[in-house]
């Protein structure tokens, strides 16, 4: 996925609520392939975090700037 503001392809899912904390999930945080987006949810959250240009990208109001994403483990 190229964030639609930057062009960067360094770009992670935020994941939202209150995770139990793992090896995984740690190691995914660490690899910059997941961003915590806090326990207060809403319906108006950014989707996803482009660290390229540090900017939340994916909000509901602009949803067509994601066409598709796949994301994978490993």
């Amino acid at each position: 996925m190229k964030c639609p503001k930057c062009g960067s392809r360094k770009v992670a899912p935020i994941m939202y609520g209150l995770p139990a904390l793992s090896k995984d999930l740690e190691e995914r945080l660490n690899n910059k392939k997941l961003v915590l987006g806090g326990c207060c949810v809403s319906d108006n959250d950014p989707r996803y975090y482009c660290f390229g240009c540090e900017q939340k990208i994916g909000y509901p109001a602009h949803y067509g700037d994601v066409a598709s994403v796949s994301f994978s483990r490993g």
